[in-house]
């Protein structure tokens, strides 16, 4: 091997898994009491009617938390140091035997998800969003250089935070209960790219 190689990961996706202090058993009730919908194009999975639950007075101690994290992740992960807002919030709830289809989170910069309960079964898979059209049979199809998608099976009081683009999918919840996740977008706040042609402002 040439000792001279070096090797450069570019353009990582990452997802962020973080353990909050948080009252699962509070918030599964929480969840368990909201009134849900059906989502175009899934199987038995549900949205809540109320997109912007973090606006509930009764969760004010969990969106703090969630704050929190996304600030961690933006000044550690990214190196962002500028302002951010939770836009919409709300709730899924998949069925025995439910699932949703593969799909990202438009017109989003972040998103994440909070689970309050652990189960072997409730697990969340997410897509390279550019597949290699070349297959061939990888020594280790996990790694970050060869995987095209990855499984995840959140812990109790989770939470994850990944960019809206990344694919993703809830896959088919095996158990015997109902799966309760909890999710909201984020976007950037100020004035960006000034004096070019993508000049933006977020407010």
């Amino acid at each position: 091997m040439n000792k001279k190689a070096v090797l450069y990961p570019l353009f990582s996706e990452p997802l962020l898994d973080i353990k909050l202090d948080l009252d699962s058993k509070k918030m599964l009730t929480y969840l368990k009491n909201l009134k849900y919908r059906p989502t175009n194009n899934s199987e038995k999975c549900n949205q809540s009617l109320n997109n912007n639950l973090l606006k509930d007075p009764k969760l004010k101690q969990e969106k703090i938390a969630f704050e929190e994290s996304v600030k961690y992740y933006l000044k550690n992960i990214l190196h962002y140091s500028g302002g951010f807002k939770i836009r919409t919030s709300w709730a899924t709830k998949t069925e025995k035997n439910g699932q949703s289809q593969l799909h990202v989170h438009r017109n989003s910069w972040l998103s994440a998800c909070y689970y309050p309960e652990e189960n072997r079964d409730f697990k969340i898979t997410f897509q390279r969003t550019a597949i290699s059209h070349i297959c061939v049979d990888y020594d280790d199809h996990d790694s970050i250089y060869s995987a095209e998608a990855h499984t995840h099976c959140p812990e109790e009081n989770s939470l994850i935070i990944f960019p809206s683009l990344l694919q993703h999918k809830i896959q088919k919840n095996k158990s015997k209960k109902n799966r309760y996740s909890f999710a909201f977008n984020i976007d950037p706040v100020g004035h960006f790219k000034q004096g070019s042609d993508g000049e933006i402002i977020y407010d």
